[in-house]
């Protein structure tokens, strides 16, 4: 019983947040306009693709669901008696279940849907790659997180939240993007450049290397979109968020200290080369963690076709 009050008690503090409201009412501008793109774009693309040229009305009738969505959110916004408030108190709330429901809503255009991107690799890993993006969903993901800009601990569960859905249907958007013909040869190209871009910490890589030409292409389809939808879709949107934020905030203590600031910058100008090369080295052994968790995620990733049941 004292967890609970203890966890409503965090729960109301974090919606009375000051900082927090401050926040969700500098982004209305942005969100209203991000909204109604998203309602006239995707209403467009339904009529030209799915109704005019795949005549798939019943289809383009259950896309419709995300435009009205988006045009509901936009009018929220735009009723500043009551409208406003509600949305700027529940802001993070809405857009984590509107993300979630693009998600699932492209999903549903990419299976039931009479195209395949998948059919335009041109044997191209590169390509191939960006249409995994695309049809798990992750570019929409990556963009939408940079975009709405939400509160710290919304957007890790927002992102973990898109990730876990993404992967628990890896395996029918993987069924979709095998029906491509052709697509074997640079979904192995693919698998095997990830592989040997994460071989540096692992001392089994390329052992594996030999023995994964013999697994199936459903096999090397659910570990790349695994490691797109976990590193790519999430761990990386994750940190650019934590980026800017720290970006935001060092601009605004800029902004109230400008002149010393300035200083600071002209001495760094004038810094010898030994201490520049200092900073880089830094900066290299920054990205260093990255890389680690990146070559983890891609362990697991490969580990995660042979769990699945066959």
């Amino acid at each position: 019983m004292e967890r609970y009050r203890a966890a409503r008690c965090s729960w109301r503090a974090w919606l009375d947040n000051d900082k927090r409201r401050a926040q969700n009412e500098a982004a209305l501008s942005a969100d209203q306009a991000g909204w109604l793109f998203s309602a006239v774009a995707l209403a467009l693309l339904l009529l030209v693709k799915t109704v005019l040229r795949e005549r798939l009305y019943f289809v383009a009738l259950a896309g419709c669901g995300q435009c009205l969505v988006a045009a509901a959110y936009a009018a929220l916004i735009a009723h500043r008696r009551w409208g406003r408030p509600f949305y700027v108190r529940w802001r993070e709330v809405l857009s984590i279940a509107a993300a979630l429901y693009t998600q699932a809503n492209s999903r549903y255009l990419t299976l039931q849907g009479a195209g395949n991107l998948a059919i335009h690799h041109g044997d191209s890993a590169a390509r191939l790659a960006l249409f995994l993006l695309i049809d798990h969903t992750v570019v929409w993901v990556f963009l939408y997180s940079l975009y709405g800009r939400l509160s710290q601990p919304a957007a890790w569960l927002s992102l973990a939240a898109s990730a876990l859905t993404s992967l628990a249907s890896s395996e029918r958007i993987c069924r979709h993007t095998l029906a491509a013909p052709g697509v074997e040869v640079p979904l192995a190209s693919l698998h095997t450049f990830i592989l040997l871009l994460h071989s540096g910490p692992t001392s089994h890589a390329f052992a594996h290397l030999l023995t994964s030409a013999a697994n199936k292409p459903m096999q090397h389809c659910i570990a790349v979109s695994a490691w797109l939808i976990v590193a790519v879709g999430g761990l990386l949107p994750y940190l650019l968020l934590r980026r800017l934020e720290r970006r935001g905030s060092s601009g605004r203590a800029a902004g109230e200290a400008g002149q010393q600031e300035w200083r600071r910058a002209q001495q760094a100008e004038e810094q010898p080369q030994g201490q520049q090369l200092l900073r880089l080295h830094t900066g290299v052994h920054g990205a260093l963690p990255l890389y680690l968790a990146s070559c983890v995620l891609w362990q697991l990733a490969d580990l995660l076709p042979t769990l699945s049941p066959p």
